[in-house]
């Protein structure tokens, strides 16, 4: 819709050019699913695992898929299938290859050729990331994206991912190993000290 007048507050009560331009807007959702990348938080120097969901999974037939992730910070370590969430997702669907620039790639094919039902308004927890930390806390991105065209095939035909994006807030800490008191040399000095040994940080 056009309108014939368009006057502005500085047009002194003329009215104005309008200028149209077409555009043109691509809806593949809900043809596909919703893919949700969960936050988690953990320490430095150790592993953090990251849930992803997925909603509105239902007659999906092919998912191919990507994590990205920051290599300078995070390593990975492994995929945590719970249970039999996605049927017929196996640890051999997830292509570690290119971990070490910081992507896990995943590419799953349904035996079934109608499709596989997973859930449809709620979420269902499918599977875990699990990376080890490096020694520099703060927060960072798991990044879900686009790895195909179409990135994933419904029963119905070509389909789209909608994408939400994970946190991972890594928090510093020390490994306490042992106190010790030394009491003061005398009752009027105040020499004593509470030592603290700690676990050395790794470098």
């Amino acid at each position: 819709f056009i309108p014939s007048t368009v006057v502005t507050t500085e047009s002194d009560g003329n009215s104005v050019n309008i200028e149209s331009l077409n555009g043109e807007a691509c809806v593949l959702f809900p043809n596909g699913f919703g893919l949700i990348v969960g936050d988690a938080t953990g320490f430095v120097n150790d592993q953090v695992c990251v849930p992803v969901s997925v909603t509105r999974f239902t007659d999906v037939v092919q998912v191919v898929t990507s994590f990205n992730f920051p290599p300078s910070r995070l390593t990975y370590s492994s995929v945590n299938l719970t249970g039999s969430n996605w049927p017929g997702l196996t640890i051999a669907d997830f292509d570690d290859t290119n971990a070490g620039i910081g992507r896990i790639d995943l590419n799953w094919s349904s035996a079934n050729p109608a499709g596989t039902n997973i859930v449809d308004q709620d979420s269902v927890l499918v599977f875990e990331i699990c990376f080890d930390t490096g020694l520099e806390d703060g927060c960072l991105e798991l990044t879900p994206s686009d790895a195909a065209d179409p990135v994933t095939t419904t029963a119905t035909g070509p389909g789209s991912i909608v994408y939400r994006t994970g946190e991972i807030c890594l928090e510093d800490r020390l490994i306490l190993l042992n106190i010790t008191t030394v009491p003061a040399s005398c009752d009027d000095t105040d020499d004593g000290m509470i030592i603290f040994e700690t676990a050395p940080r790794a470098d």
